[in-house]
């Protein structure tokens, strides 16, 4: 089968995917380089930290997630019939209530400080609560920056800005927090509340980017399009961008929601569990410092795959190619498979060693929560499928079922939790998520095989990745336990990670796990495999 030549559009996306990829890990990086010194600064102070970003969370993904999705579809529809006119007016439209609503909310969040720090014991999270308040207004423009550029299939914009916070949350973070412990004297609370202070610097930091990003290439991509006369009404732009936003906001707020029950939940459950408060709360901060911080680690290869999916099944929709869409959602769950699963079952067995390494200042941790990132680290295969499962869905016009499948997920959460760390402890949270995930993929798969009319082999999308997956985690779970003794913790962990990784590649090429299309965000191992297949034998053909 001849391949067909690449546009120029969509070579621009596929770099845009690399260095979104490239750009998250760096993020993940950054933010070890946050937690790590914070959680031996602050020690249990931690909690109130996570609590309060537990608590912006929410706020923040519905905005950072639900917005730049609606207007990256409603752009990349118009983009498909050449409406500059109407991209403009969406965008123009769309900021300008955004601004107002990221007033609104943090205002809000700033007044209601006090009233939700009280629902805590020690009400410690009242000025991590008021630091983190202003990042809702940037967060307002930033969501709409980045669905702009998105609509138009340009992913660097949204990493450098995603880079920017991260450098910026992890710089003035950490040196506010350590300047006013050991400089000004003042309490950990305090220096607590400051390090919460990065957040919202990182976040401004990003913004800057963005608007200056726009004000140098926005009019020349519009100018790219056809000229015609503005006959979109400010009601009917806001109409068009919000009803596809509210079902994608309030996905993104259900995602969150997870970890916002567990900041809410834990601590008390936990207290009841053990008799003990303060115990409580240093489970509560490892947990959510150590375990979910790896936890989300894997989950940055998958993120670009589904921000890049909305435009590009929208697109072809909206170009009549439907089934060019199908065959772009087939490839984004596999490659999350084979991406996300070897990372669940490796951090599953490496779960100990790991935390002890990332966070080797704080000699509990692994003993605290290795058995629930464990149990946790199952839940990135789910995530993963998730997370693409509900952009295909968004994509193909079909935004309120992923709600539905959140909506039964956080049920089960809620359902199962407590029963859960009544007969496990620790463990029951974890535990309660991975129902919660499971669930909500299900849902959302079944959904989109029947409303799509999407197809998948079972062997070649889930057997051949479980079973690359499965020797790998084998592999790296004997290594490390072989060498422990013989070269250490930190030289064994390296080499058992560097093996499995190897172990991995060979297995995946060796079963023909993937094909080249599918490695074409990679360009070096595409052309790897495209050396090695002597006969040029076209892999699509077996799908």
């Amino acid at each position: 089968m001849q391949k067909m030549k690449e546009s120029p559009m969509q070579a621009s996306l596929k770099t845009g995917v690399v260095f979104l990829t490239v750009a998250n890990l760096f993020v993940k990086v950054l933010g070890f380089a946050y937690k790590v010194p914070l959680n031996a600064l602050l020690g249990d102070e931690m909690a109130s930290v996570n609590a309060a970003s537990a608590l912006f969370a929410v706020l923040y993904t519905a905005m950072a997630a639900g917005i730049p999705g609606a207007l990256s579809l409603s752009v990349s529809r118009a983009r498909a019939v050449k409406d500059g006119a109407r991209i403009k007016k969406l965008f123009d439209t769309t900021l300008l209530l955004l601004l107002g609503v990221g007033f609104f909310l943090s205002l809000a969040l700033f007044l209601l400080a006090k009233p939700l720090a009280a629902l805590d014991e020690d009400g410690a999270g009242y000025l991590c609560t008021l630091a983190i308040a202003p990042a809702l207004f940037f967060t307002a423009a930033t969501s709409v920056l980045r669905g702009f550029f998105q609509g138009f299939s340009l992913l660097v914009p949204t990493a450098v800005s995603e880079l920017l916070e991260a450098l910026g949350k992890t710089v003035f973070g950490v040196a506010l927090a350590y300047f006013a412990v050991h400089m000004l004297g003042k309490s950990v609370s305090s220096a607590a509340a400051l390090a919460v202070f990065g957040i919202t610097l990182g976040i401004m930091l990003g913004t800057l980017f963005l608007a200056v990003r726009y004000q140098r290439e926005g009019r020349g991509l519009l100018a790219s399009l056809t000229k015609e006369k503005d006959t979109l009404r400010s009601c009917a732009a806001l109409r068009a961008v919000f009803v596809l936003a509210l079902p994608i906001t309030l996905s993104s707020a259900l995602m969150s929601m997870s970890s916002f029950i567990d900041a809410r939940m834990m601590r008390p459950l936990l207290e009841e569990y053990f008799g003990d408060a303060q115990l409580a709360k240093s489970l509560y901060s490892d947990y959510s410092t150590g375990a979910l911080t790896l936890y989300n680690l894997p989950l940055v290869l998958i993120m670009p795959i589904s921000t890049a999916l909305i435009p590009c099944i929208s697109g072809a929709l909206a170009s009549g190619m439907v089934q060019r869409a199908r065959l772009v959602t087939r490839r984004a769950l596999k490659l999350s498979v084979l991406l996300s699963l070897p990372a669940a079952l490796g951090l599953s067995a490496l779960a100990k060693p790991i935390l002890s390494f990332v966070f080797r200042t704080d000699e509990e941790m692994a003993v605290n929560v290795g058995p629930s990132l464990s149990v946790l680290a199952f839940c990135v295969l789910f995530t993963a499928l998730l997370t693409v499962s509900s952009a295909a869905l968004q994509a193909f016009k079909r935004e309120r079922l992923p709600i539905l499948s959140l909506t039964v997920g956080i049920a089960v959460k809620l359902l199962s939790v407590k029963p859960l760390v009544s007969g496990f402890g620790t463990v029951g949270v974890p535990l309660s998520t991975l129902c919660f995930i499971f669930v909500a993929t299900l849902l959302n798969l079944i959904f989109l095989f029947r409303t799509a009319s999407i197809r998948v082999g079972f062997f070649d999308t889930v057997l051949r990745p479980f079973v690359c997956s499965f020797f790998t985690a084998g592999v790296a779970y004997f290594t490390h336990r072989g060498l422990l003794t013989r070269v250490g913790a930190d030289a064994a962990l390296f080499l058992a990670l560097t093996l499995a990784v190897l172990v991995y590649f060979s297995f995946v090429f060796l079963l023909r796990a993937v094909n080249e299309e599918e490695l074409s965000l990679l360009p070096f191992l595409a052309r790897w495999l495209k050396k090695r297949d002597k006969k040029g034998e076209n892999y699509e053909q077996k799908l």
